[in-house]
């Protein structure tokens, strides 16, 4: 009796260490995509996500509702949000997306990319490279609520001469409401490079606003670029 027990004991434990073992597999896997459609699948389920082809023609928002770490691998994603519902192109609602991987995003009228908190969870971006380009846009990352930070990349809007507010509002946070003391976002910025906007020193959310720490510097270099790193 005692050996089948023992048997049994064993055979339980391998299982439990199997499972285990999957359950490491599914969370540790890389979805690969090549297209908008598995895009949006892949971002439904979250985790690991690979591009493998330029993704084009983005024409209504993606809601990233799951951790998501979003790896360009050197792609592009651009799109055009005229004529959608909400003009942000990707829009991370009570989730945390990571951004990796020198790749790109061109969008055309809209934010590329903006966070909420829902549901009394706070949503999180941390973008670590590549390059964002908000075409007829005034922001290129916009936070309602949530965390940014950003530690590298390089970020310009191209607008209509006359259109907008020029470079302004390229990282913006949503105005506070009325009566509200605290700001209900934040961003951090200690890294990339700003066309025509100073991360330490813009008028984003009134008068010399700064996105940058204590630690770190804003530069302005070429073209009116301003590169964030960090003090000598």
């Amino acid at each position: 009796m005692k050996k089948v027990l023992t048997c049994l004991t064993l055979v339980l434990i391998a299982c439990v260490g199997a499972v285990g073992f999957v359950g490491c597999d599914n969370k540790d896997k890389t979805t690969h995509v090549g297209s908008l459609e598995t895009l949006k699948t892949a971002i439904e389920q979250g985790g690991k996500i690979t591009l493998d082809k330029d993704i084009a023609s983005v024409n209504e928002t993606i809601y990233v509702k799951k951790d998501t770490k979003l790896n360009l691998n050197g792609k592009k994603i651009s799109g055009d949000l005229t004529n959608a519902e909400k003009p942000v192109m990707f829009f991370v609602n009570g989730a945390e997306l990571e951004v990796d991987g020198n790749g790109s995003f061109e969008g055309n009228d809209c934010y590329i990319i903006a966070t909420e908190n829902k549901d009394s969870s706070t949503a999180k971006v941390m973008i670590k490279n590549g390059s964002f380009i908000a075409k007829n846009s005034a922001t290129a990352v916009h936070a309602y609520s949530g965390e940014v930070k950003i530690i590298g990349g390089s970020y310009e809007n191209t607008q209509e001469e006359g259109k907008y507010y020029g470079s302004k509002y390229l990282i913006n946070r949503q105005d506070k409401e009325q009566g509200q003391s605290d700001w209900k976002s934040s961003i951090e910025i200690t890294g990339g490079s700003f066309k025509g906007f100073n991360p330490a020193d813009n008028g984003a959310d009134g008068e010399h606003t700064n996105y940058v720490p204590s630690t770190y510097e804003a530069t302005k270099g070429a073209d009116n670029v301003w590169t964030v790193s960090k003090k000598k």
